[in-house]
């Protein structure tokens, strides 16, 4: 069981419960310090646009890399260090990364992106004997031998995490003002219209249902600000 801060709305405690944890433990397993940089290869996304500010809030910069006008518009507005539009040639999106990063790529990057160039392209801004944490799950990863042979990136899953870190995550997202973006919707009848927000392409933030406003406000009342999550 995890308590959800006072600092904390239900909303928000909804997506960092799930999109939160998940990207959260990501950034945990890429082992990037304070004053390093990641890359983030789907950073305006649901998940994205929180772990950037995750990482930026503990110190550490940030390369992130969208295919999507929103997800474009959310990276540059939760304040990634960099942002590069992976529509535009590979080649001239990995030099770039290169350049904000001394030449040098990234220590570590995370593939939040089902894209089927996603994880070679992580890879490619990721520096030599680095690191790349693959937390979207396609159904094939397509990764250049020469990135994993020649350059020796270092390949790693991760999918959410243990009631402990779930408990750290909420309490830096309350500390530190993390915002998540929600697209809200009141009922379950709205359930079929969130999937075609969803497969448009053009959602930039998550899906959040309130089955029952009057019912979230007697448990408010009753229980206070707790919830148990999975």
């Amino acid at each position: 069981m995890t308590v959800i801060p006072d600092a904390l709305d239900f909303v928000s405690a909804a997506l960092l419960a799930c999109a939160g944890i998940t990207v959260w433990r990501a950034i945990l397993k890429a082992e990037v310090t304070k004053g390093q940089w990641l890359g983030t290869v789907g950073s305006g996304g649901g998940l994205g646009h929180l772990g950037v500010q995750f990482a930026r809030k503990k110190g550490i910069k940030v390369v992130g890399i969208d295919a999507r006008d929103a997800g474009i518009e959310l990276s540059t507005k939760v304040g990634t260090d960099l942002v590069l539009d992976a529509r535009n040639d590979q080649n001239e999106v990995v030099k770039k990364g290169l350049k904000a990063t001394d030449g040098k790529g990234v220590p570590a990057s995370i593939v939040l992106s089902e894209a089927q160039s996603a994880p070679a392209l992580a890879c490619a801004i990721t520096m030599k004997h680095g690191r790349m944490v693959q937390v979207a799950p396609p159904l094939e990863i397509v990764i250049p031998s020469a990135e994993l042979v020649f350059r020796d990136i270092a390949i790693a899953g991760s999918l959410t995490g243990s009631p402990k870190q779930t408990q750290e995550m909420l309490e830096f997202a309350a500390e530190n003002n993390i915002q998540a973006e929600a697209n809200v919707n009141y009922g379950l009848d709205k359930v079929p219209q969130m999937f075609e927000d969803f497969h448009s392409g053009k959602m930039k933030e998550k899906s959040v249902v309130v089955v029952d406003q009057g019912l979230q406000s007697l448990y408010l009342k009753a229980h206070g600000n707790l919830s148990s999550c999975t």
